[in-house]
């Protein structure tokens, strides 16, 4: 799927490649494609390369599963993509006389570049750019990595190697002249005056609108295999409603987690009722034992971007796709809707600071942080306030979901997956939803300024929606618990009811213990003390004794949150190793 390389530079790897196309101002594109994925004329020396997946818009007038109109389309202003299509890709379109690369809109697909004064590199794949180039790891970004837990605006760990940020486009004419844009910003497009729903024409509109959704992802999947996630939450009984809905049948369902975990218990549940395929996924002994192979994997096929946090995933992934044509996943639904909360991961100490409306400098105020961060090997923080203003989104809600959540830590598992040539489906960052969103009064986010609201819309507004949407769609499955002791139909009924009804529940079981669904204790402290000790970080500018001795100090039962500064100091690593 990412498997492209288009450049000037002469390199020795060109037989990973199965075909080569010479393009105009020296410019040649490597690359491995299905023949359904592109068209290219030699005699006008045009076409299209589509590096990964696309359906048609819902308002679209043509069906653009056809290359050649989709071709056409671009041709006259390939800017204009998102007003066509959706899903997930990065398209090369070659015209007589220039050509252009660009990513779609929401960032979902990335490709990876660099620039110098005679020439450009563009690839599918960051290993492409680092193999043909020389590649220097960057302080300054692994710095900013490090206080962000995310690497921003296109940086990767390397200098002179970023990442196509959302909606990016590059032009370069048959001169060698390029330039570059962000074609499509959706802040821009949310803030455009639009008419809003009124709420009780919502759920007359929302469900069909889903459907029809749904239907679409369906099509391109030609009646083949689907696995869809499911687990205890909202969104993928939303997702399986769909399905049971459309009348879609050939699926199965998979959940990874521990086995006595509540995702494992509801979706065993829900799978049995309906008398679906469910598969249940949890690590073997042997995946905890050699956890080093299971990281590397992850690490090589996420491009630096996604983290070994995602291994038992990508494992799970792995059994799913040996007998699925694709993947569909309730990602974000919750997200998107009822707004995001604070936990250290998805939204970093410093993000959580700038969106409570404090300021960038008053976050390093804290002495304990800048001492921190000089004890992992950073001597200076200057760069970041010579940079602040590259930051300035950190403290809009709308811009860190649009900037951050969704191209960077949503799209996690759609880059590792593509990479492993596996078909990914999100329907709630579908294209047409997300529009639909921009116009629904439940839509949180989008109302509120300041981040501590969102934990009120959270439990209100959002939850009603999407709890009225499941029930829409399948009454009989939303009467099904959602892992609190309550129901999305509980919820229809009454929000008030349902949260009363769910605190009665969690008193109730006070003295038991809830099972997390994935845990990283003593095996993951081992896995990352045996790593630190067989490489040398120092090299990299990171301390290695101040890591061990540190990590020496912790407790070996820690969660996600417990082991991340060694995490990203061992992504690091990694990436200097690649």
């Amino acid at each position: 799927m990412n498997q492209w390389l288009l450049t000037k530079t002469q390199f020795s790897f060109a037989n990973q490649f199965d075909r080569q196309i010479f393009l105009l101002a020296g410019y040649c594109l490597y690359f491995t494609l299905p023949t359904d994925l592109y068209f290219y004329d030699v005699e006008r020396k045009s076409g299209i390369f589509v590096f990964g997946y696309y359906i048609s818009r819902l308002n679209s007038n043509i069906n653009y599963k056809n290359l050649y109109d989709l071709f056409l389309e671009l041709s006259r202003d390939p800017r204009k993509s998102h007003k066509i299509i959706k899903g997930m890709y990065t398209i090369v379109l070659i015209q007589e006389g220039s050509f252009s690369v660009f990513n779609d809109p929401l960032g979902l697909s990335k490709f990876y570049y660099s620039l110098n004064k005679e020439d450009a590199s563009f690839a599918g794949r960051i290993r492409y750019i680092i193999q043909i180039g020389d590649a220097t790891l960057s302080k300054e970004q692994l710095l900013a990595y490090y206080v962000f837990n995310y690497s921003l605006n296109g940086n990767t760990f390397f200098n002179n190697i970023k990442y196509s940020t959302p909606g990016l486009i590059f032009f370069i004419n048959e001169n060698g002249a390029m330039k570059s844009e962000q074609y499509f910003d959706f802040l821009l497009n949310l803030s455009q005056p639009k008419d809003k729903i009124k709420k009780k024409s919502v759920f007359e509109y929302a469900p069909q609108l889903w459907l029809d959704i749904i239907k679409q992802w369906q099509e391109m999947l030609k009646r083949g295999r689907a696995s869809l996630t499911l687990t205890a939450g909202l969104d993928s009984r939303i997702i399986l409603g769909s399905f049971i809905k459309t009348g879609y049948s050939n699926y199965d369902t998979f959940t990874f987690g521990h086995p006595e975990s509540l995702d494992v218990d509801y979706a065993k549940l829900i799978a049995k009722e309906y008398n679906i395929r469910h598969q249940h996924f949890y690590p073997e002994e042997d995946f905890f034992t050699n956890f080093a192979v299971h990281a590397k994997k992850v690490f090589e096929n996420g491009d630096t971007l996604v983290s070994i946090y995602r291994a038992h995933r990508l494992m799970a992934y792995s059994r799913v796709m040996q007998n699925s044509d694709a993947i569909v996943m309730g990602l974000a639904g919750s997200d998107l809707v009822r707004g995001f909360g604070y936990d250290g991961l998805i939204v970093s100490p410093i993000a959580y600071h700038c969106l409570n409306k404090k300021s960038f400098e008053s976050y390093f105020n804290d002495p304990k942080v800048v001492q921190h961060l000089q004890n992992l090997g950073f001597t200076s923080i200057e760069w970041l306030f010579d940079h602040k203003k590259d930051f300035d989104y950190l403290s809009h809600n709308l811009q860190y979901l649009f900037k951050v959540i969704i191209p960077l830590h949503f799209s996690q598992d759609i880059l590792m997956n593509s990479n492993m040539e596996w078909k990914t489906v999100v329907p709630f960052l579908d294209l047409d939803y997300l529009e639909f969103l921009r116009q629904n009064p439940y839509f949180g986010i989008y109302d509120y300024n300041h981040f501590k609201s969102m934990d009120l819309i959270r439990r209100t507004r959002g939850l009603y929606y999407s709890a009225k949407l499941s029930h829409n769609l399948h009454k009989e499955l939303s009467a099904f618990g959602i892992g609190k002791g309550i129901s999305p139909n509980d919820i229809v009924i009454s929000p008030a009811w349902a949260f009363t009804k769910g605190y009665l529940n969690k008193i109730s079981r006070r003295n038991k213990n809830y099972v997390v669904n994935f845990a990283y204790g003593e095996w993951f402290w081992q896995y990352l003390y045996d790593y630190f000790k067989e490489h040398n970080l120092d090299e990299i500018g990171m301390n290695q004794g101040f890591l061990l001795k540190k990590l020496n100090n912790i407790d070996k039962e820690g969660g996600e949150l417990h082991f991340l500064d060694f995490v990203k100091a061992l992504n690091i690593h990694m990436a200097s190793e690649l």
